[in-house]
């Protein structure tokens, strides 16, 4: 009997030694997912902190970039406007020292004797009367008749001498975007403007430098819902601004669509040789909102580009690139 009530004490012992072990593993289980889902907590956290920062770096950045270019384009459009006035005052002085020559030609005209009827070009003084006769008069020759000055002719300045420069079709044209576009807040009609990034070589030759202005419109503009589902912007440049006149120019549509997807940033579809594309990802993390240079195709063709999210979005400095359709002639003037 002792025996057996041993064996039962034995086995309560183990069980409950059993029991406790497995309930303080659960215990340190439990402890340990709290601490896990405490720590990601702190994890998420730090990471919007970072997040915000990060904004907050690049919109800073943006807007200093904006500054510095405003500053440059300022004290270009001094530099222009100081020489027209440089050259206004050129072309006055020369038309006065062509005045002063005429002037003097016909001074100098208005001084030289004339030829009196005697065919002598001076007019003889008689002899003093005295009481002595006169000495015969000696011979002289006879005196050439002259010929009365002709006025001089006015002077004219010379004409500027001029060239034209033709920009070939196809040629780049890469712009950053001043403001934004989304296809929220815009409608086909809308102007937008950008400045060249780079300026445009012709031949070794610079004929449309950096910070040139471009007038860009909005072709097309569609909210999502409004196209199939998913919202739609095509563009293009209408006109470029040479020495302070805006000329008309013609280039290719870059259309884009929005992808409608969380599983990429961009892609380019409706596929193609020379269709456009774009290269940078998402700006921030906002859907849509698509940063990088957004490169179009072969004069004519469109640059299809799908960005992620139910708008189509670019932030201000997005980079984009047209290409002229048709040629551009610049008359400029000869140094």
């Amino acid at each position: 009997m002792k025996p057996r009530l041993v064996l039962i004490i034995l086995a309560v012992t183990l069980l409950l030694s059993a029991v406790a072990c497995v309930k303080k593993e659960d215990e340190a289980a439990k402890a340990a997912a709290a601490e896990a889902e405490k720590l990601q907590t702190q994890i998420q956290q730090q990471e919007a902190k970072i997040y915000e920062l990060q904004q907050q770096v690049q919109a800073q950045q943006a807007q200093q970039r904006m500054q510095e270019e405003a500053a440059a384009l300022e004290e270009q459009q001094r530099l222009q406007a100081e020489i027209a006035k440089q050259q206004a005052e050129l072309q006055t002085m020369k038309k006065q020292l062509a005045q002063k020559k005429a002037a003097a030609a016909k001074a100098t005209a208005g001084e030289q004797p004339v030829a009196d009827a005697g065919g002598t070009g001076t007019t003889a003084t008689p002899p003093p009367v005295t009481g002595e006769p006169a000495p015969a008069a000696q011979p002289t020759g006879a005196t050439p008749i002259t010929e009365a000055a002709q006025p001089a002719q006015p002077v004219e300045p010379p004409k500027p001498k001029t060239r034209t420069v033709e920009i070939p079709a196809g040629t780049a044209l890469v712009g950053l975007l001043q403001g934004s576009l989304s296809t929220k807040t815009n409608a086909g009609g809308d102007r937008f403007e950008m400045f060249l990034a780079q300026p445009v070589d012709l031949n070794g030759e610079v004929v449309l430098p950096a910070n040139t202005r471009l007038a860009g419109r909005v072709l097309e503009s569609a909210q999502s819902g409004k196209v199939k589902g998913k919202a739609f912007m095509s563009l293009t440049v209408e006109s470029i601004e040479i020495r302070g006149e805006m000329v008309g120019v013609q280039t290719n549509t870059l259309q884009f669509q929005a992808e409608g997807s969380t599983t990429r940033d961009a892609a380019v579809i409706g596929g193609g040789a020379g269709v456009g594309a774009i290269i940078g990802g998402i700006a921030g993390g906002k859907k849509g909102a698509a940063i990088g240079a957004v490169i179009g195709g072969g004069a004519g063709t469109a640059g299809v580009l799908a960005t992620r999210g139910k708008e189509v979005e670019f932030p201000p400095e997005t980079k984009f690139q047209f290409q002229l359709a048709q040629p551009v002639k610049i008359t400029e003037k000869v140094k």
